[in-house]
């Protein structure tokens, strides 16, 4: 074998390598996409983490979230805590168990844990590799019971002295409301105790996670029913462009075999 012949020899190999290298790697980003957009595999985790916060003090023996996790394109979205009967949504309230007047998650340790629960997905899918092209939407249902409020109850400044936060009603989802809450003078009603369940919730997210105040929607249900469980909160979030990173650093050919939702 004379010398030009072994040089095209070994100039094919490595060519062949080369190519093997780069389907190998082509197929493990491919696989590394489609695992991130597997809702099993956020399911699964959840529950892990669930099952976690379960073992602590911190939960009550009733705590058992229900939630929905749905991937469309690059989109990733959780349901948490959704209402069948609020006409938006369709699951099981979760956050729920306020006492008559209360309205801070602070007194509400399972709220506390679905709060934990959503932060850890979003931790996984944005922290770690933060990507500014992801945009963060929530959208929160606060719910209020029947009870009678008391007369002349006063707004007590727990989430700020002066608020003004803007809503829906769930009835009327087109026409936003604004109100407006001063310490020691805004008298409370139900809606009210509503309201502010779902912004202390969002405003627990907006202190950790930047979210355009465009990309929020608040809304209101009044329940004339008693009881803890129509005291409670509904929560949806959704990752816009949260898989647009990964499927970038796939080349052009492996992106046409790539199945969206």
């Amino acid at each position: 074998m004379n010398l030009k012949m072994f040089i095209r020899i070994v100039t094919l190999m490595c060519a062949v390598a080369a190519v093997s290298l780069q389907a190998s790697y082509d197929y493990w980003q491919k696989k590394i996409y489609d695992d991130k957009k597997n809702p099993i595999r956020h399911y699964k985790e959840l529950k892990e983490f669930e099952d976690d916060l379960k073992k602590t003090p911190f939960v009550s023996q009733k705590f058992n979230p229900v939630y929905d996790i749905v991937i469309r394109d690059f989109d990733f979205k959780m349901n948490f805590t959704l209402d069948e009967n609020s006409g938006i949504g369709y699951m099981a309230n979760t956050i729920s168990g306020y006492n008559p007047g209360q309205f801070c998650l602070s007194s509400n340790p399972d709220g506390k844990a679905i709060l934990k629960l959503i932060e850890f997905k979003l931790n996984e899918l944005i922290n770690k590799d933060f990507d500014e092209n992801v945009i963060i939407e929530i959208e929160a249902i606060g719910m209020a019971d029947g009870i009678s409020v008391k007369n002349n109850l006063k707004y007590d400044g727990s989430l700020g002295e002066k608020l003004q936060v803007r809503y829906f009603r769930v009835r009327d989802p087109k026409n936003p409301i604004y109100a407006n809450f001063l310490e020691g003078n805004t008298i409370m009603k139900n809606e009210y105790f509503a309201l502010l369940r779902a912004y202390d919730v969002v405003l627990e997210l907006t202190r950790k996670y930047k979210v355009d105040e465009n990309n929020i929607k608040i809304f209101v249900k009044e329940y004339s029913e008693i009881g803890d469980k129509y005291r409670s909160c509904n929560l949806s979030i959704t990752l816009k462009n949260a898989f647009l990173k990964d499927y970038n650093k796939l080349n052009d050919i492996t992106k046409l075999f790539v199945k969206h939702n």
